[in-house]
């Protein structure tokens, strides 16, 4: 899968110098890393409700994120909270 990003100058000067110390060969094999290194121990592939998202998603079943969205749920969670319904964890932020 090919993804496009824009990299602030200090980012691509780093990747550069990665590569010209002999430490990776390509700026992919860089990014790789970098973002390995922040994944940490997480294991996405374990985690079956973020697959059934992605497979929903592919099959088209996803809803856009939006602002009318997020205030519609939030908006929701105002309503239930307030009427004593337990509002789950991931909607309080």
């Amino acid at each position: 899968m090919a993804i496009t990003i824009t990299l602030p100058e200090h980012i691509r000067t780093y990747i550069e110098n990665q590569i010209a110390e002999g430490r990776f060969e390509t700026e992919s094999a860089v990014i790789a890393n970098a973002v390995e290194q922040a994944m940490g121990s997480y294991r996405w592939e374990e985690d079956e409700g973020l697959l059934e998202a992605i497979a929903e998603a592919d099959r088209g079943e996803a809803v856009e994120w939006t602002s009318a969205l997020r205030k519609q749920i939030r908006e929701t969670s105002e309503e239930n909270a307030k009427r004593g319904i337990p509002v789950p964890y991931d909607v309080t932020y």
